[in-house]
C-alpha cells in the first residue's frame, strides 16, 4: 500500500467583471526600455513622483472631507503611485551614495584598507540598484484594469474522494485567513461537502489571486486513515 495519499482540487477566482489575461502583461514587459538610465525611463518616473506629491498635498485639503467620493479616488491614485516613488526615491539615494564611494575610492591614494572597503561598498551598490532597477521597471508595467476589482473564489474537490473534500475544506480556510491577513471581507455564497463559492472585497483582490486558478494538490498520510502508516 502507498504510504501517502494524493487529492487535488480546483481553485478559480474569477473578476466580477470582464477578464483581461495576464499574458497580455507579460508580454508587454519586453517592451521596457533595457536600461533604467534611459532619459525617458527617468522622466516617467519624475513625473509620476510629482503627481504623487499633488495627490499629497490635496489630500491635506479640508474641504475635501466633504467629497467623500474625490476623497476615495484620491486616496486609491496616491497608494497605486506609492510604491514606485518609494522605490524610485531609494534608487536615487543609492545613486548618490555610489558616487561618494566612488569619491571615496578615488580618494584613498595608497590606503589599501580604505581602497577595499569603498570597492566592497561600490560592488554592495551596483547590485541594489540592480535590483530596483528592475523592479522599478515591473512597477511601471501597465497594470492589469482588473487588478482593484472583488473575486469569487470557486474551490471544487478533485477526485479522491472524502480526503479530497477535506482537502478542499483545508483550502478554503487557508484563502480565509490569507483573506483576513489582507483586511479583506469574504462571505460564502454556496457551500457544499466538496464545493464552495466564496466572494472576496477589498483592495487589489484579483491582484493577488489571479494566478491563484488551477489543481492545488497535497500528498499526506489521509485524514480518513484509521490504522495509522
Amino acid at each position: 500500500r502507498s504510504s501517502s495519499f494524493l487529492s487535488h482540487s480546483r481553485t478559480r477566482p474569477s473578476a466580477l467583471s470582464t477578464w483581461t489575461p495576464p499574458l497580455r502583461r507579460t508580454a508587454r514587459a519586453g517592451m521596457i526600455a533595457t536600461k533604467m538610465a534611459d532619459d525617458a525611463m527617468i522622466l516617467r518616473l519624475e513625473n509620476t513622483a510629482r503627481q504623487f506629491e499633488e495627490l499629497t498635498s490635496q489630500l491635506g485639503d479640508p474641504s475635501l472631507a466633504n467629497d467623500p467620493t474625490e476623497l476615495l479616488r484620491i486616496t486609491k491614485k496616491r497608494a497605486s503611485l506609492e510604491d514606485i516613488v518609494t522605490c524610485f526615491n531609494d534608487w536615487k539615494s543609492s545613486n548618490e551614495e555610489l558616487e561618494g564611494a566612488n569619491l571615496l575610492f578615488q580618494d584613498a591614494g595608497d590606503d589599501a584598507e580604505l581602497r577595499e572597503m569603498a570597492r566592497e561598498e561600490i560592488r554592495t551598490l551596483e547590485a541594489k540598484i540592480r535590483e530596483l532597477e528592475e523592479r522599478l521597471k515591473v512597477l511601471m508595467l501597465p497594470k492589469d484594469p482588473n487588478d482593484e476589482r472583488d473575486v469569487m473564489l470557486e474551490i471544487r474537490a478533485g477526485t479522491g474522494g472524502d480526503e479530497a473534500a477535506i482537502w478542499a475544506r483545508d483550502l478554503l480556510d487557508v484563502y480565509t485567513r490569507y483573506a483576513k491577513s489582507q483586511s479583506w471581507a469574504t462571505s460564502m455564497i454556496d457551500e457544499s461537502e466538496s464545493t464552495f463559492i466564496m466572494q472576496v472585497k477589498g483592495e487589489s483582490v484579483y491582484s493577488k489571486l489571479k494566478y491563484e486558478a488551477g489543481v492545488h494538490r497535497v500528498q499526506r498520510v489521509p485524514a480518513t486513515e484509521t490504522q495509522g502508516r
